[in-house]
């Protein structure tokens, strides 16, 4: 039987108030619900357009793509940490399940922008990339087409 060392950290859980108070925190619920409302407004407007938007308007995309992005990241994030910190808890793992399963549905509706940016001949994408409204966003751009065909 393994030995049980003790560090004097069993019972520091950290402080995530932050980002939710908890697991059934309104404002988790609530940034998930505007999340998928924005990602299906996003969709709605943008999907099969990437190639046609000029580079101020891929900028202005990319930007909102971000926003929606980092909401559900820190969702889930929280969910990572509450787990990280007691892995016996299965509430916490379920949670973090389900949390998980959020992003999957996020990444899937958004994935268009992707697959759209990626599909661009490079003539295009660097004349979008000239653009001065995407200077902040030209390192994100380039990466998302590094593995293309």
């Amino acid at each position: 039987m393994a030995t049980v060392v003790e560090t004097g950290a069993e019972h520091v859980e950290w402080d995530l108030s932050d980002l939710y108070a908890g697991d059934d925190d309104p404002r988790l619920a609530s940034d998930l619900e505007r999340a998928r409302a924005e990602a299906a407004a996003f969709r709605s407007r943008y999907a099969g357009r990437i190639a046609r938007l000029s580079g101020a308007e891929l900028a202005e995309a990319t930007a909102e793509l971000e926003r929606i992005t980092v909401t559900v990241r820190n969702v889930v994030l929280f969910a990572r940490l509450r787990f990280d910190a007691d892995t016996s808890d299965e509430s916490r793992g379920r949670f973090l399940a389900k949390m998980e399963e959020e992003s999957t549905a996020f990444e899937n509706e958004l994935r268009f922008f992707e697959l759209e940016w990626a599909a661009l001949d490079d003539a295009h994408s660097d004349e979008a990339l000239a653009a001065p409204e995407l200077a902040h966003y030209a390192t994100f751009l380039r990466a998302q087409r590094r593995f293309r065909p």
